[in-house]
């Protein structure tokens, strides 16, 4: 829902003067609706990244407490464990700046990869 707004943005005449070129559906999204949308496209990644990264701990948390055994266990929901139910401060800590590095490189990643060219 979020892409058809993103691309509802976009204005109509442009989408128009490349069919009148005789471009096709596919090649009107992928080379010049998608390309358009690339900013948008990255913000929404890198929030799903962020979500990914750091929101498993509470499915895990209800739904298996990182069992059975550790199978299930996810770095935010180890962080959890070790700061609220061991009470292993310092080590909690130390997970939560390898998430912030972590999480820092992914973005940093994701804004490279989907970042626009303005020269040629």
């Amino acid at each position: 829902m979020l892409f058809f707004v993103a691309l509802a943005d976009i204005p109509k005449e442009i989408f128009e003067s490349a069919q009148i070129d005789g471009a096709n559906y596919w090649v009107v999204m992928w080379r010049i609706g998608f390309p358009l949308i690339m900013d948008f496209f990255g913000v929404a990644l890198v929030l799903n990244f962020v979500w990914t990264l750091t929101g498993s701990a509470q499915y895990v948390l209800l739904l298996t407490k990182g069992g059975p055994g550790t199978s299930s266990l996810t770095l935010s929901y180890y962080l959890y464990d070790k700061a609220f139910v061991t009470s292993r401060i310092g080590y909690s800590q130390a997970i939560g700046v390898l998430l912030f590095f972590a999480g820092m490189i992914g973005m940093l990643l994701i804004r490279r990869a989907t970042q626009r060219s303005y020269l040629g």
